[in-house]
């Protein structure tokens, strides 16, 4: 049995019997819509979550600190929103 909890309006949780990951909602160039696994296949929510932000992070373009910064607080302020998931309508 699989389990799908919307996190946002863009992001998914998703479990099997034995792992967690997360998706994103994603539109291709030629406009179809898609999930794209976006965390790894962790055995655990914290783990599933963490590797989520450890991509977000390694994936960042940032040239300075401040930017760097600014990123890592959005993403902390992203994941925290995910909490009120239960308020998505």
């Amino acid at each position: 049995m699989k389990m799908k909890i919307k996190l946002d309006d863009k992001h998914t949780l998703n479990s099997d019997g034995l792992c967690c990951w997360i998706t994103a909602d994603v539109i291709a160039k030629n406009g179809k819509h898609y999930e794209r696994r976006i965390s790894g296949y962790m055995p655990t929510f914290s783990q599933c979550v963490e590797s989520y932000i450890e991509r977000k992070f390694r994936s960042s373009e940032a040239t300075d600190i401040v930017r760097l910064k600014n990123e890592l607080e959005e993403l902390k302020e992203e994941v925290r929103r995910w909490k009120d998931a239960d308020k998505i309508t």
